[in-house]
């Protein structure tokens, strides 16, 4: 069975690489095809990306998401509803306790030492369910680092909703140290 990673998209060739790299490393894994698709600014959105895939048997469809936000619930089902090839939706990426364990491995590459703050930067979002996964994704690092971790929105909506500036939350974090 074929699988399309779908993830948001992005203008910065080093982030179109990180997906392209996830792609083959699934493939690699699941010793099958994995094909990509993007839900914003760059192409092929998944509709374009599933009729692309030869035959017709189903295909798995994967977001490359850490939350369950808007793009999952509502952008990412008007694509699979624009195609009739049948397709199975996962669940997103995350929250998962095997992403909290690869953040932990991040901070000690980082130089991360137990006692240090930690402050966890989720893209941003004003859907209830998102911040309700990003915030079940810190308290899962949380438990691993053995410490509070705190929060920041790197695009925090303009309505105030949801967490803090990323810079505001490293900023306060600073200043207790």
């Amino acid at each position: 069975m074929t699988t399309l990673l779908v993830a948001h998209g992005t203008r910065n060739p080093r982030g179109v690489a990180m997906i392209g790299d996830l792609a083959h490393a699934m493939s690699q894994r699941l010793r099958d095809e994995v094909r990509v698709g993007f839900v914003d600014v760059l192409g092929p959105d998944p509709a374009e990306a599933i009729s692309g895939i030869r035959g017709t048997d189903p295909v798995r469809v994967v977001p490359a998401f850490l939350a369950s936000g808007y793009h999952v619930h509502s952008d990412l089902p008007r694509y699979l509803h624009q195609t009739p090839r049948p397709t199975l939706l996962s669940a997103p990426l995350g929250p998962d306790a095997a992403l909290a364990d690869a953040m932990v491995a991040r901070l000690l590459v980082a130089g991360w030492q137990p006692g240090d703050e930690v402050v966890m930067a989720a893209a941003g979002s004003r859907d209830l369910r998102a911040q309700g996964d990003v915030a079940a994704m810190g308290r899962l690092l949380s438990q691993r680092v053995g410490a509070p971790v705190r929060i920041g929105f790197v695009i925090p909506a303009v309505d105030g909703s949801g967490y803090p500036p990323v810079a505001d939350v490293v900023a306060a974090a600073r200043a207790q140290s």
